[in-house]
């Protein structure tokens, strides 16, 4: 019947959209921990600079040029976690939650983590679409 044909299809769009949302929520997340990594390896190194231009070893040049890449990797962590903020209101919004519940991502464990008592389960996780929203809903609120 055509009223169930689109019923179906109104909700395959809605988990299609959720698990896209949730995908780029997993993404964005991954480039902000990067991110973080990047600028404290940033910030050791613009302390060692200055360590060494007060001995002599290296140039003011030098320190500014690193002084120029924290701040860099900083307005990025920023734009990230706008972006973060963004992503998850999104998804909170596409599944009913309040804009502003705060939840953890988590990416999906490969089927190889998983104990024999339930292998069937996360085989089944690991090859089906609906994983990210499964994993979404199974979260407790933070």
């Amino acid at each position: 019947d055509m009223a169930a044909a689109a019923v179906d299809e109104t909700e395959a769009a809605i988990r299609l959209g959720v698990t896209e949302t949730y995908g780029h929520l997993v993404a964005l997340a991954s480039r902000r921990r990067a991110l973080a990594a990047a600028l404290a390896t940033a910030q050791d190194d613009l302390t060692r600079a200055r360590q060494r231009r007060d001995a002599g070893l290296v140039t003011e040049a030098d320190v500014l040029s690193l002084a120029v890449h924290v701040s860099d990797l900083q307005q990025r962590a920023i734009q990230a976690d706008g972006d973060l903020a963004i992503a998850r209101a999104e998804l909170n919004r596409q599944t009913g939650a309040p804009i502003d519940r705060a939840f953890e991502v988590a990416e999906p464990a490969p089927a190889s983590l998983a104990t024999s008592a339930d292998a069937d389960v996360a085989r089944w996780l690991a090859t089906s679409w609906l994983s990210p929203v499964i994993i979404f809903t199974a979260m407790p609120a933070c």
